[in-house]
């Protein structure tokens, strides 16, 4: 009979041990056709996605958008802003969590005991229930060191958003610029006057389609890198309005990195080189032993014991202890300080070599300023004295210098953009403009 018992457990157990295998073994089965039917909704949602998009970006008409509106918007959309600020605020909380992590916590947890003839008969027996918490004392060295270094993550993404805001206001500007240009450019070809002679305005039309569809084309990719910096998906946009000033012309001269031009690409050099100099001091600090200390506290309540909330200084106990590691190949970790002297030296060395390719940037930013507004100047003089002698001159002459103040229109043109490229370089770094706006 006991043979019997000891049969019909091992059944049961048995029995049971293969329905959890069966069940794994089901749900791989499910799991795998689910994945399948999930990829191919997803195949459909895209599909209907891409007509949707193609049907509303052809449909709808232009919105008018200045350039305060266009900036709230980027600000505020922009995927690279959002994700440099999420940066930014989980840094924050890091540091919040830091503090927060020193307060005592309290954990519950149920626990369950039984073998496996016990299974298909549980009771109260087999559970066991309690609360307990936990002191957590860090290393001060630790702890300082960790608070230190996210205090200093923390000041450079706030100097990268920074920056990176003053890029996208720039190539915001950009923006509408291009769009200016596109639009006059298809207004000047739209406003155009044909020519009477037949043959001419033949190759005149022809001409005017060619230009007209560039226009499209172009307008098409400014749409779609309008939509990609506002993140607004399948809008039609239309860049209208004034820009603020940006123009340098009189203080590009004066520009110097010791009167505040370029503090905010010093500061997080300033932040790098800290960085370097905390690396510098963590790998001379390899032969220091790590200290440690720890406090264990009682369990607060358990289901299995009568005397629970009755503590005593008896059931806390103070754990405390130095503790370092020995590499028999570098006892004294010799080769670590060296590669952290090595890394700060080449730190070191790549700053000095970056101090001085922006200085030389910015005196040939200055240089080329200059030789641009000195062509200026002499090119709107050239035209002035064109104009002014078109009205003396016989025809083949006239059609030679129509044919030259083109040219010079258009090359004027070119060193105006020139000017203005230059401009919003320096609009970045000008710590007087961003610290009044």
């Amino acid at each position: 009979m006991k043979e019997i018992r000891k049969f019909l457990k091992f059944v049961r157990v048995a029995s049971f041990v293969s329905l959890l295998f069966l069940l794994g073994s089901c749900v791989n089965r499910h799991s795998d056709s689910k994945v399948e039917r999930s990829i191919i909704n997803h195949l459909a949602t895209q599909k209907v996605v891409y007509q949707e998009a193609s049907e509303a970006i052809y449909s709808q008409q232009e919105a008018s958008l200045n350039w305060n509106q266009a900036l709230g918007v980027m600000l505020k959309q922009n995927h690279q802003v959002l994700n440099a600020e999420e940066a930014l605020l989980s840094t924050l909380k890091r540091r919040k969590d830091l503090w927060i992590d020193l307060i005592p916590r309290a954990f519950a947890y149920i626990n369950i005991r039984a073998s496996f003839d016990e299974i298909l008969k549980l009771d109260s027996d087999n559970l066991n229930a309690g609360i307990t918490s936990n002191l957590n004392i860090p290393s001060p060295f630790r702890f300082y060191a960790e608070a230190y270094a996210l205090a200093l993550q923390e000041i450079q993404q706030e100097n990268n958003l920074e920056a990176l805001k003053r890029r996208l206001h720039r190539d915001l500007y950009v923006l509408f610029l291009n769009y200016q240009d596109v639009t006059n450019e298809y207004n000047e070809q739209a406003n155009a006057v044909p020519p009477e002679n037949i043959d001419q305005l033949i190759s005149f039309e022809l001409d005017r389609k060619t230009r007209i569809s560039r226009y499209q084309e172009v307008k098409e990719k400014l749409r779609v890198r309008i939509n990609k910096m506002l993140d607004t998906p399948n809008k039609n946009w239309a860049l209208v309005g004034n820009l603020p000033k940006v123009n340098y012309s009189r203080d590009y001269a004066k520009l110097s990195y010791s009167n505040g031009y370029g503090e905010l690409g010093l500061k997080i050099q300033a932040v790098n080189i800290e960085s370097g100099l905390i690396a510098l001091k963590a790998g001379k600090r390899v032969n220091l032993p790590n200290y440690s200390w720890s406090i264990t506290s009682p369990t607060i309540f358990d289901s299995n014991r009568e005397d629970n909330f009755n503590f005593s200084s008896e059931e806390f106990s103070l754990f405390s202890g130095l503790s370092k590691s020995i590499e028999f190949d570098d006892i004294f970790n010799k080769e670590k300080i060296q590669n952290a002297e090595y890394r700060h030296q080449m730190t070191q060395k790549k700053l000095i070599l970056r101090v001085e390719s922006e200085v030389s940037r910015l005196e040939g930013l200055k240089q080329r300023y200059a030789n641009s507004q000195e062509r200026k100047t002499n090119l709107t003089k050239l035209i002035t004295t064109i104009n002014q002698s078109r009205g003396n001159s016989r025809s083949n002459v006239l059609i030679s210098k129509l044919e030259k103040l083109q040219s010079l229109k258009e090359e004027l043109k070119s060193v105006e953009k020139e000017i203005m490229r230059m401009d919003l370089e320096i609009w970045i770094w000008d710590e007087d403009y961003w610290s009044k706006n």
